[in-house]
């Protein structure tokens, strides 16, 4: 919710009944590969509109540090035991859950992917995958 360059963009309604987070995650429950959807937001009183609509959704949701993403990450897969993340950013609503599923298939012989690695991609996906040992 905290967007500098546009606040609350994520919550945004962009049809009348969705917002742009709707579209962010009806286009992942399309993904033949993703086994659990969980958003990750920060514990800051602005994103209780985002705790509140997730879960109204039946998702899980999981609150961490506005300061520390990637501790973000890390404590919510240390508190769920996922071994395996990947990041998509809310703010995306074009993501394609095909490219997706081709970044974790290619993750499966590596380490890090980012979908800078897929040409046909440019630049609209952000589709990061985390590992942690």
């Amino acid at each position: 919710m905290g967007s500098s360059r546009l606040p609350g963009k994520v919550m945004m309604d962009l049809d009348g009944k969705n917002c742009l987070l709707d579209y962010v995650l009806n286009q992942l429950s399309y993904s033949k590969l993703i086994d659990k959807i969980i958003v990750a937001t920060t514990k800051l009183q602005e994103d209780e509109i985002i705790v509140n609509h997730v879960q109204k959704r039946n998702l899980e949701v999981f609150c961490g540090s506005s300061n520390d993403l990637l501790d973000r990450y890390y404590q919510c897969a240390q508190k769920n035991n996922l071994e395996h993340i990947v990041r998509i950013t809310s703010d995306n609503p074009l993501i394609d859950p095909k490219i997706v599923d081709m970044v974790i298939e290619k993750y499966k012989n590596t380490e890090y992917v980012k979908d800078i690695q897929f040409h046909m991609v440019k630049n609209i996906e952000d589709v990061l995958q985390l590992v942690f040992v």
